[in-house]
């Protein structure tokens, strides 16, 4: 079956955590570490929004390759670290993390084309996590193991609410319809989608810059294609049989 693993430093944090988790059904429990500590292979799936904007205080040994103390970089170095060959990962960060220029960026950069597959990037509309913060941010969907030839490139410009402090509900929302092709590339098929594809000798070429907005030079506006959500549909069921049956044979 499926195990969920969990590691919280706050003490607090676990236990609301663990609670949270109970009230759930699910027995598994957030362990009371510190993450940064821990960054043996475990994880076959790693869905995260990591704390960004934060500095780790030089009081705290680190053995990690990024030279930064920028929690955003150390966590997506725990995550790719983390995961076991194959394993994939689709984790929130701040837009700077995908083209600013500084040593620690682009190290980090590097390691994600190096040391795996970077299979999508999905660029939020600016304002998505307000009021809480401002910060653009940007989903990227890793696979671990075979280092990166190209990446599918998306770009929302509308989540279905107003992009300021209020968030209120309105008709545009572009994440209904990406949803699916997003998903399509994770499975491998191959289909017409409002996305560019990037071959690794222009992303070379651009500084391993991999924020959509540099590339992509139009604004799509195509309506989602019920083949695709069918086909996706159809493939992901298969898949959920497929490990069924793994399960049942071992």
């Amino acid at each position: 079956g499926v195990r969920v693993l969990g590691d919280e430093i706050d003490p607090t944090m676990a236990a609301i955590a663990n609670a949270n988790l109970a009230l759930h059904g699910v027995a598994d429990r957030v362990r009371r570490c510190d993450s940064l500590r821990n960054t043996g292979e475990e994880a076959d799936f790693v869905l995260a929004n990591p704390p960004f904007g934060a500095r780790i205080g030089d009081d705290r040994e680190l053995d990690f390759k990024v030279s930064s103390r920028k929690s955003e970089l150390l966590f997506l170095e725990l995550i790719a670290r983390r995961l076991r060959p194959g394993g994939i990962a689709a984790v929130v960060i701040p837009v700077g993390v995908l083209s600013n220029s500084d040593k620690g960026s682009h190290s980090t950069r590097s390691m994600l084309m190096h040391e795996g597959e970077v299979l999508a990037v999905l660029e939020l509309p600016g304002g998505v996590f307000r009021p809480y913060t401002d910060v653009k941010t940007a989903i990227i969907f890793w696979r671990k193991g075979v280092p990166t030839q190209n990446v599918r490139m998306f770009k929302a410009l509308s989540d279905g609410f107003s992009l300021d402090d209020k968030r209120r509900p309105i008709e545009q929302n572009d994440l209904d319809r990406l949803e699916k092709q997003v998903q399509a590339t994770l499975i491998g098929l191959e289909f017409e989608c409002e996305a560019v594809n990037v071959d690794r000798a222009e992303i070379d070429r651009n500084d391993l810059v991999l924020l959509p907005s540099r590339y992509i030079s139009e604004v799509f506006e195509r309506a989602g294609s019920r083949e695709l959500d069918e086909l996706v549909e159809e493939m992901i069921a298969e898949l959920e049989a497929t490990i069924r049956d793994l399960r049942e044979v071992v």
